[in-house]
């Protein structure tokens, strides 16, 4: 069989459903939930976060940490593995 120099390929294809979106339904939605939080005792913000003093320090501070260990491991098995093929060589 010879080969085809001329080659005509189909085209792709592809299964793309197009979503539908509603501006005044999710407006609709957001008021009704505002409502609802104003009614339960809430407040009427739309972003009600829990930042506590201090967890910015507290977060850097564990991330140093695991910083450090996993930089000391690194070592260790480097470490290891030196004496391991000094062993290997001297032998």
């Amino acid at each position: 069989m010879l080969p085809k120099f001329f080659r005509t390929y189909k085209n792709k294809q592809f299964t793309f459903i197009p979503r539908f979106y509603n501006q005044q339904k999710e407006e609709l939605e957001a008021r009704i939930k505002k409502v609802e939080r104003e009614v339960q005792g809430g407040t009427s913000e739309e972003y009600s976060g829990n930042i506590i003093r201090g967890s910015f320090r507290q977060a850097h501070r564990q991330r140093s940490s695991a910083n450090r260990n996993s930089s000391l491991r690194i070592v260790i098995i480097i470490a290891i593995l030196l004496l391991l093929i000094y062993f290997l060589f001297t032998l």
